[in-house]
């Protein structure tokens, strides 16, 4: 069997979030974003790919099959919080996905100033989405990571590799989602871990809020760390979004994001 055998691919400059003009106003203002639980993303499959691509591979190396189900099972001691982005700033199907149906913006932020606050840290990860339906879309250095799981520690599996991948399993969707080129940023903090510090200075707290029908959780990562205009260089407004360009600009001056461009989605969409 033959795998991807391409390059790691790189992160761009700016990687986008497409959501709500709220969510905006309380990302500058409060200088921090939410990371979603497994339980609340809106592919019902998630990490639910790589444990069948993972046992697809397997069988070809003849490991017997409680092995297998013992690295799976232990991939869930890391939960899994998420922030997606993508590299396409102004994209008709993430608007009406994604952005309160065109109404709302997308937010350029810098990878740099992301990764630097994550940076030394073993549950955190920014990393390109792989998109994946058979075991041979799967790029060359996740299956070696997954070979070395596998057959590493005897009986039972290296907590190293155990690691990793309890983070590179949730970056794994299918090719129904190709378009998207999606980047995310993962946590992948222990079970009772209510709070995770950074070497950067950063702090994510494990917090609750209510919908109408659940009570969902997720971490709140601070930002603070960043010198606002180091850390959002773009806002688009969503094809549907009236708001006044000057107003907008203003609201984010007035949280220290004076230097940020702000423009319209070229989209045409009603």
């Amino acid at each position: 069997m033959k795998s991807k055998t391409t390059m790691k691919k790189v992160i761009p400059d700016i990687l986008y979030h497409y959501t709500t003009q709220p969510v905006l106003l309380s990302i500058v203002q409060h200088r921090a974003i939410w990371l979603s639980s497994k339980w609340h993303l809106n592919d019902s499959a998630e990490g639910e790919i790589f444990n069948r691509l993972a046992r697809n591979y397997a069988d070809t190396l003849t490991i017997a099959e409680n092995k297998i189900n013992e690295v799976l099972a232990s991939l869930d001691q890391f939960e899994f919080f998420v922030n997606c982005l993508t590299t396409h700033g102004d994209m008709l199907s993430q608007w009406r996905g994604y952005a309160g149906d065109g109404k709302g913006v997308s937010i350029g932020f810098n990878s740099e100033a992301l990764k630097k606050i994550i940076k030394g840290s073993s549950i955190g990860l920014l990393y390109p989405v792989t998109y994946a339906d058979e075991t041979k879309d799967l790029s060359k250095d996740l299956l070696n990571k997954l070979h070395k799981t596998l057959i590493s520690g005897g009986d039972k599996p290296s907590v190293d590799y155990l690691q990793t991948l309890g983070k590179e399993r949730w970056a794994v969707k299918s090719k129904a989602f190709e378009e998207e080129d999606e980047f995310r940023l993962i946590l992948t903090p222990h079970l009772n871990d209510s709070q995770v510090a950074f070497a950067g200075g950063a702090i994510a707290s494990r917090k609750f809020r209510a919908t109408e029908s659940e009570i969902r959780n997720y971490y709140e990562l601070s930002l603070s760390m960043i010198e606002p205009d180091d850390l959002i260089k773009e806002v688009v407004l969503g094809p549907k979004n009236a708001s006044n360009l000057g107003v907008v600009k203003q609201m984010l001056a007035s949280f220290g994001f004076k230097s940020v461009t702000v423009k319209r989605s070229v989209a045409s969409y009603r």
